[in-house]
């Protein structure tokens, strides 16, 4: 049966392999969990937010049917129960975090780091009930880190971030992220990993306060806000803790 649209996007698909690989490991369906996982895609997706890397590989076989497309295969050697949901969630399998980034992964894990240091956050935020609030954390070459908080009913408007790709935490409460793939519920400890031009609104539509981490490579420079219908939504579904403009989201 062909994919029907809307069709899902690459970190649904790593959690969704991650996932399967682990159930696979509970029921003793492959010996000592270890083996690959691979998933043909028969649709286009933007990988180089998530695998900036590019290297050709020789199959070992023809494979015409394959040409043109992609499939995702987990790393060889990884034991499938240890890739349970978002392999770049899985501390352990991932390098130290670098001072400096410079890969996505890289990137993901500083945000990580960054919001597990709670005492160097938390003491920042303020909340305004009449503007959005946003501090700089950090800069470093090519990057810099945001501090935002939301109170109930604030949100972004609909923007993408120009040239800048970007890593999404959410550090306390819970927001929503409407985009053109659907409508996402993030509770703490949810994190999103965008491309340039990748277009959504950041909403707290819950009735407490919220806070994000917002990491972007290289630094904004732009943030063009988007007419409404261009976040036309599919229903929605939640994500586990897996301009010109003078706000930020």
């Amino acid at each position: 049966m062909p994919p029907r649209e809307p069709f899902p996007e690459l970190d649904e698909l790593v959690a969704s392999m991650g996932e399967a690989g682990a159930r696979i490991s509970e029921i003793d369906a492959s010996e000592a969990g270890a083996g690959n996982i691979s998933l043909y895609l028969g649709w286009d997706l933007e990988l180089r937010h998530r695998f900036p890397q590019r290297e050709e590989v020789e199959l070992p076989l023809p494979a015409p049917s394959l040409a043109g497309h992609t499939v995702l295969v987990t790393g060889s050697g990884r034991r499938r129960r240890q890739i349970a949901g978002d392999p770049l969630a899985v501390p352990h399998l991932l390098p130290p975090v670098p001072a400096h980034p410079s890969t996505v992964a890289g990137f993901a894990g500083l945000a990580r780091a960054l919001a597990a240091d709670r005492a160097g956050w938390a003491p920042l935020v303020r909340y305004d009930a009449t503007t959005r609030w946003y501090h700089r954390l950090r800069t470093g070459p090519g990057y810099e880190v945001w501090l935002l908080s939301w109170v109930p009913g604030q949100g972004s408007g609909p923007h993408d971030h120009g040239p800048s790709s970007g890593v999404l935490t959410v550090l306390d409460g819970e927001l929503t992220e409407r985009s053109p793939s659907g409508v996402r519920a993030l509770g703490a400890g949810a994190q999103r990993v965008f491309a340039p031009g990748y277009a959504h609104e950041v909403v707290n539509d819950a009735l407490e306060p919220a806070v994000s981490l917002h990491v972007y490579f290289p630094g904004l420079t732009e943030m063009p806000m988007r007419p409404p219908h261009a976040l036309a939504c599919t229903p929605a579904h939640r994500d586990a803790p897996s301009l010109r403009t003078s706000s930020l989201g």
